[in-house]
């Protein structure tokens, strides 16, 4: 039965992950940085420890990070100048949903603190995470299952009976270690066959994933 969900952030519940994957493909190529796109895919869901790891093959690759992390505010203001418009498909309805049925909510995030709150004040309504958690708070990074795990604590809810929502390959890695049910929702990446072995259920937007609660805890009474 599910009792809780946990929701990562970028790209899941705001289309912000287009906006790190084109922004960094510029900083890269202005730094002259040669990394393809792949270096970039792998940064998605990750924290800042995996950057300091790319540091030795990409010379630069930290610094352009910081850069991108100093103006993200000022990117996501750029590109979504109205309330609501970075929400992804589906996210106010599931917000509501789980509110009017009273089944508490986290949100485990590679983001800053500081965007993570940014970004919720900027959704158009109110969410109100039981949760939040922070992988720059000292928790290990996705694709490790830490952080899942330590949301689940803060809802008080045993891991076996929450659900993550993922758009990463990492994120959907760590739900699975976490032995969390989860569910992939496409974003900016293809699945490839490692990803597929862990992939458990998919819906093409979070408006979806409304009718798989119900479903399940049908099923599971």
């Amino acid at each position: 039965m599910i009792k809780a969900v946990i929701f990562d952030m970028d790209g899941l519940m705001f289309d912000t992950e287009r906006l790190f994957i084109n922004g960094f493909r510029k900083l890269l190529d202005d730094a002259k940085i040669k990394a393809d796109d792949s270096v970039i895919y792998s940064l998605v869901g990750r924290d800042s420890k995996y950057v300091d790891e790319l540091e030795k093959d990409y010379p630069g690759i930290k610094e352009a990070m910081a850069i991108y992390n100093r103006d993200k505010i000022r990117i996501f203001l750029e590109n979504f100048k109205e309330e609501g418009a970075a929400n992804k498909k589906g996210l106010r309805e599931l917000i509501e949903y789980l509110d009017d049925h009273s089944l508490p909510y986290g949100i485990a995030s590679s983001s800053y603190m500081k965007h993570i709150l940014f970004f919720l004040s900027k959704a158009g309504f109110e969410i109100r995470p039981q949760a939040i958690v922070s992988s720059k708070d000292g928790y290990p990074s996705k694709p490790e299952p830490g952080i899942f795990l330590a949301t689940a604590l803060k809802l008080e809810t045993k891991p076996e009976e929450c659900l993550v929502l993922e758009d990463s390959k990492n994120g959907i890695i760590a739900a699975a270690r976490a032995k969390m049910d989860h569910i992939y929702i496409p974003d900016m990446i293809t699945p490839d066959n490692e990803m597929k072995r862990y992939l458990k259920n998919t819906c093409s937007s979070l408006l979806d994933v409304i009718e798989y609660i119900e479903e399940t805890n049908r099923k599971n009474p």
